[in-house]
């Protein structure tokens, strides 16, 4: 078998690009087929969808070695995606082959390239602002964060995505990476690239079987492109789980969009105008976004200095009381404990934490979590939070606290002896029930806990806190020095307590 230079190259870029980006390969292939080398569009998505089976386990063999798949999402993304993939090509098959079937394909190609540009937009903007990174992406962390998976949405975005891939050779990656993004937002870049490749191999192999059997594909040009393009794969694998590159998907947005506008029949000049008016005005908003998450991080810096600053030459240690409040899952005890090792790390030995979840197991045995028995809960940390403050301890305090007139006791309690901080940790319901490490939400939807905050009982968010954190934006680290800083301002300005 000979093999086609130009098509070993051009599948040696596309591979390396893949498994750098988690990037679909039909998004790139297909189109590169069907513009460089004429391929017949039924061609080259039959021809693309096998070279891609051979191709994703080189990158997806990268991130399993290093721990960067979420087994759980493959399995539930591969029960709706492997019968949607065989459904699109069989929809196919039944299509009369000649020019009409071109045309519609190319059309079905231009929106799912349209789609896939509209996807990276959304992902590199989404990934920089949450987390706090100044090129939207960075080295993969060392921590692995819980994530609660849920089945139904799971199952149903891989249907959507392989029936597209089933069609068009165009979504495995390019959607699904995306949506991933926007529905569990704690998977971090490199376990969304992995996780991503992991569940394309059995996606585009239902899509390549359904091809060989019912497509058209060409063996000569598919050897041509795996020559180059399983190499290739496995070299972007390797960077990206250790630093996901971004600059690359500038490029990939204006190649993806000038594409797709030509498979719809715009003219090539008015298709490169638009993908060019495109990458300059999202790269003043990516610009201005980045200088935004900058001042940010600077902000957070300076606050943290000040706070030091002034617990180390400011007035003597005083006792206080912070109390943070929020959903199941926002993060409180996180936050809480953080803020405690970060205060003994500096000096302060008398710093305790009321945890919610400990109080209930030691000293609340009793009540139950109907409004009365909650407001009561509230009302004994805060007693006891303010024994601490006013004997000199920092004391603090991590409660749901879900009614406003419950904090207002806290902080009638608390703020005549010692001041008195009230922290919101905010995430919205979806977040917190996505997190759930302890599995609390999904008693509850199922009926095994009643009166559950945020399911069948309200969280009044709270109107006068002092701070507020909304942990999908604020790290940990910024989230202490947050509230380092407003608690030196608060023992810094507040007088004496009179007794």
């Amino acid at each position: 078998m000979t093999f086609d230079l130009p098509l070993v190259i051009g599948g040696l870029i596309v591979g390396i690009v893949v498994g750098l980006t988690g990037m679909g390969g039909g998004a790139l292939m297909t189109p590169m087929l069907v513009f460089f080398f004429r391929t017949a569009p039924l061609t080259a998505i039959s021809s693309d969808l096998v070279a891609s089976f051979v191709m994703k386990p080189a990158g997806a063999l990268v991130h399993l070695r290093r721990g960067t798949v979420n087994t759980d999402l493959v399995k539930f993304l591969c029960l709706g995606s492997v019968p949607a993939a065989f459904s699109g090509a069989w929809l196919i098959s039944l299509l009369p082959r000649g020019e009409t079937l071109d045309t519609a394909l190319k059309t079905l190609l231009g929106l799912a390239l349209l789609a896939a540009t509209a996807g990276l937009v959304v992902r590199s903007f989404m990934q920089m602002w949450n987390a706090r990174l100044p090129l939207g992406e960075g080295p993969a962390r060392p921590s692995r964060p819980v994530v609660q998976v849920r089945p139904l949405p799971t199952i149903a975005l891989g249907a959507v995505a392989g029936f597209m891939v089933g069609l068009t050779s165009v979504g495995s990656g390019s959607i699904v990476i995306v949506a991933l993004l926007l529905m569990y937002p704690g998977l971090k870049a490199s376990a969304l690239v992995g996780t991503d490749l992991a569940q394309a191999i059995p996606l585009v192999g239902a899509a390549a079987l359904s091809h060989l059997l019912l497509g058209e594909v060409s063996l000569t040009l598919t050897a041509s492109l795996l020559v180059g393009a399983v190499p290739g794969a496995w070299l972007g694998a390797q960077i990206s789980s250790r630093a996901p590159g971004g600059i690359i998907r500038r490029v990939l947005v204006f190649l993806l969009l000038a594409s797709g506008l030509r498979l719809l029949g715009v003219a090539t000049e008015v298709a490169l105008l638009a993908a060019g008016a495109v990458l300059i005005l999202g790269s003043v908003a990516w610009v201005t976004i980045r200088k935004r998450v900058k001042a940010s991080a600077a902000r957070a810096r300076e606050e943290a200095r000040v706070a030091t600053a002034t617990e180390t030459d400011g007035p003597p240690q005083r006792g206080a009381g912070v109390f943070l409040t929020g959903l199941s899952g926002a993060g409180k005890s996180t936050i809480a404990a953080a803020l405690a090792d970060a205060l003994r790390s500096d000096g302060r030995a008398d710093v305790s934490i009321i945890d919610g979840d400990v109080l209930r197991a030691q000293l609340t045995t009793d009540l139950g979590f109907d409004r009365a028995s909650r407001e009561r809960n509230v009302e004994q940390a805060a007693t006891l939070a303010a024994e601490r403050a006013a004997a000199g301890g920092l004391a603090i305090t991590a409660l749901i606290a879900p009614f406003a007139s419950a904090r207002r006791r806290a902080r009638e309690l608390i703020e005549p002896v010692a001041p008195f901080l009230l922290v919101f940790v905010h995430a919205p319901l979806e977040v917190a029930e996505g997190r759930d490490p302890k599995g609390l939400y999904k008693r509850a939807r199922a009926g095994e806990i009643p009166d559950f905050t945020g399911i069948d009982s309200p969280y009044e968010a709270p109107e006068d806190a002092d701070v507020t954190i909304d942990t999908t934006r604020t790290s940990v680290p910024e989230a202490v020095a947050l509230i380092r800083a407003a608690l030196a301002r608060r023992l810094a300005t507040q007088g004496e307590p009179t007794r």
